[in-house]
């Protein structure tokens, strides 16, 4: 007979199940043969309470959690039998909500001059990319999504615009302002290069990353060295500008590496090698979501969602081409671990805002 902190512990570790599977994520991705092993778990529960006599404030609890997992039944069911076009749908709205949410991270309310429009550039090529697959589907008769491509081009107009808008808000900067913004834009492309390469292993890398990183230290040096031959701070800036010197070097010795590790691997172990770096950003992302509230917490979980962002970039290139059982497994699992990390992100930026 099980005491009723043991019931509840039951209780509490199929409900944290059901939250990470099924709560807030697409119905037409789902397993609902999962589901169904959630309900007769529950239902199961339930009777051992009854068994062991448990207080019916507790049992009431155990059937309105039951309750909960019976009503997502017939939802997850309906979204599904509209086949697969149903689910290629509702995965291509999720990654069109990933850009716009990194957008948010990156852009929103952000200093123009120090952006990186690279990042914005590759993020109209992703929704490029998102609303010609959306396009397709809909020719196939899914009109619903039509709502969604039209969101995914009013956010493409946007990120075109604010391209530009970075691009320009540079040129109207004084020489002191652009010894700052250069500084800043150097910090910001060492701290990609710190939370992505250093340190990792060259097979799980994303290699166009390491390239924008590239091009924007190559932007920066160029930048130092106008100012250089102007006379601006020329201690601060020379010193600066022999670090970015330096770095572009270095990195880019780092990119032939780790091209030369994907040439010399087979396709089966760089999903092996994928599937690691997505189980290690998995556990970043739960230690980003113990952290306490005087922790930089929010910072935490945008670095989660940035490398789960660049591994699902990986995973869903090999799916397109290879379409492998297991690489298609850990693609769906990291995609509804960015949805969690997405609405804790939103979730915690709220109650910072209040």
């Amino acid at each position: 007979m099980q005491t009723i902190p043991k019931l509840l512990e039951r209780s509490d570790t199929l409900h944290r199940r059901y939250m990470r599977r099924f709560s807030g994520l697409p119905r037409a991705t789902r397993v609902i043969g999962e589901l169904d092993a959630i309900i007769d778990a529950a239902r199961a529960l339930i009777a051992d309470a009854e068994a062991n006599t448990a207080d019916d404030l507790v049992v009431r609890g155990f059937r309105d959690r039951l309750q909960l997992y019976e009503t997502e039944r017939p939802r997850v069911a309906e979204a599904q039998a509209a086949g697969d076009g149903a689910r290629a749908g509702a995965i291509l709205a999720a990654d069109a909500n990933a850009v716009f949410h990194r957008y948010a991270r990156h852009f929103a309310g952000q200093s123009r001059p120090t952006r990186d429009a690279d990042m914005l550039s590759e993020m109209v090529a992703s929704l490029n990319t998102i609303e010609s697959s959306m396009t397709e589907q809909i020719n196939n008769g899914l009109a619903g999504l039509g709502r969604d491509r039209d969101i995914v081009r009013q956010n493409r107009r946007t990120y075109i615009d604010e391209e530009r808008a970075v691009e320009e808000s540079r040129r109207s900067l004084s020489p002191e302002q652009l010894v700052s913004v250069s500084a800043n834009r150097a910090n910001e492309a060492f701290a990609v290069y710190d939370r992505h390469f250093a340190g990792k292993s060259r097979l799980s890398r994303r290699p166009d990353l390491l390239e924008r990183a590239i091009r924007t230290l190559g932007d920066v040096r160029e930048t130092m060295q106008e100012l250089v031959v102007a006379g601006v701070e020329p201690d601060t800036v020379s010193r600066n500008l022999g670090i970015v010197i330096q770095r572009e070097e270095n990195w880019q010795s780092e990119l032939q590496e780790i091209r030369a590790a994907r040439e010399s691997t087979t396709v089966f172990e760089l999903v092996s090698a994928l599937a690691e770096e997505g189980n290690r950003v998995i556990s970043e992302f739960r230690e980003a979501e113990a952290l306490d509230a005087d922790t930089d917490k929010l910072g935490a979980l945008g670095h989660a969602l940035d490398a789960a962002d660049a591994v699902i970039h990986q995973m869903a290139q090999l799916d397109r081409v290879y379409e492998l059982e297991e690489n298609a497994r850990n693609l769906g699992l990291l995609r509804d671990t960015r949805i969690h990390a997405m609405r804790s992100w939103s979730a915690l930026r709220e109650s910072i805002a209040k």
